[in-house]
Parts: C-alpha cells; structure tokens; sequence
C-alpha cells in the first residue's frame, strides 16, 4: 500500500483512491498520524478547540465518519483509558503475520 498524506488540501491518496476530508477530519487524522502513541480525546479537543468546546461525542462521531472513509486503509483503536491510535492496515497485518510466526518457531 502506497499512501500519501496531503494536510493542505485534506485529502490522502491511496494507491489510486483519493480520500477527502472535512477540516476536524483532517486535524483528527493529522494529530493520529504523527503520533505512534494514543492521544487522549482531551487532547484531541485541545487541538480542535478553536473558540468553543466540542463535547466527547462529537469527537467520537468525527472518529467514526474519518473511519467509514477510511475504511480497510488505516485502522483507528479506542484504547480505552488511553485514547486513540491509528496505523495503517497492510503494515499492522505484516506486524501480526511476523508475530504468529516468531511463535510458532518457538514451539
């Protein structure tokens, strides 16, 4: 899988799909993406706070729009008590192959 991420024009091409999202989509994914640790829906309502607060649950309804579009490219986890976590699928699934067969050997 070949992914490029466009912050500017909020959209992310994968392989030959392009995806398009809304401006608190694209803040989600952009604050997801860089960080390989989960980020909490406090901080995720830090970032988008421009003026107001937005409640838990329109973050959350953020989150499962931006996982709909993204569908089988990226995978996006509550780690509950933690927060959010995004990786991108192909590489997640290659990660989970290599540790079956790592136990396997050890058998």
């Amino acid at each position: 899988m070949v992914y490029e991420y466009d912050e500017e024009n909020r959209l992310i091409k994968v392989d030959d799909e392009t995806i398009y999202l809304t401006s608190v989509e694209n803040i989600i994914f952009k604050t997801l993406y860089s960080s390989d640790k989960p980020i909490s829906s406090e901080k995720i309502n830090d970032i988008l706070n421009d003026g107001y607060m937005f409640s838990y649950n329109s973050i959350a309804v953020a989150i499962t729009r931006l996982r709909k579009k993204l569908g089988d490219k990226f995978t996006i986890e509550k780690i509950y008590g933690n927060g959010y976590i995004m990786k991108p699928n192909r590489l997640s699934n290659a990660l989970d192959k290599l540790g079956n067969f790592e136990e396997d050997e050890e058998e």
